[in-house]
């Protein structure tokens, strides 16, 4: 698969290079009632977007199918209709299955090509170290392009 994101610097915005971006907020308000995390993506080669996150928790399951060393617990799917989904992984290690999470999740297009996805940082299980793959696919949900694993310290 080729690879969209050109290179990964990561700054104290937590900018994931010129595709993507990382952040996160850490006051709650009225109507928001946990800190959010936010990803935000641009020029994706396919329709629906899947970004894996991996909380590097020891003795969880993890889905193990994407790249060595990268064992994603949770996934956003936004599939290309206007929805979004957090999921949380429940298999084994090999097989494809997800559950849906409750996460508050929004999806927001802040400029033209631009997408960014908010959710509860609860669902982040207070983890410090996380690793974050992009992932692009067709009409047919078949991968179309993918980052490599990109790491992300939040706050």
């Amino acid at each position: 698969m080729k690879a969209f994101l050109p290179y990964a610097l990561l700054a104290c915005i937590c900018s994931l290079g010129d595709h993507a971006s990382v952040a996160q907020s850490s006051t709650p308000t009225a109507t928001t009632p946990a800190p959010r995390v936010s990803l935000q993506w641009t020029e994706m080669k396919g329709k629906r977007t899947q970004i894996f996150i991996d909380l590097h928790t020891k003795g969880q399951a993890a889905y193990r199918g994407i790249e060595e060393e990268f064992a994603p617990t949770l996934m956003v799917q936004v599939p290309g209709d206007g929805n979004v989904d957090v999921l949380e992984y429940e298999g084994s290690g090999d097989d494809w299955k997800w559950v849906s999470a409750p996460a508050h999740i929004t999806l927001s297009h802040p400029s033209p090509g631009t997408d960014r996805v908010e959710f509860d940082e609860t669902l982040l299980a207070h983890s410090k170290h996380l690793s974050v793959v992009f992932r692009s696919l067709n009409d047919a949900w078949a991968p179309v392009a993918s980052s490599k694993p990109l790491p992300w310290h939040p706050s």
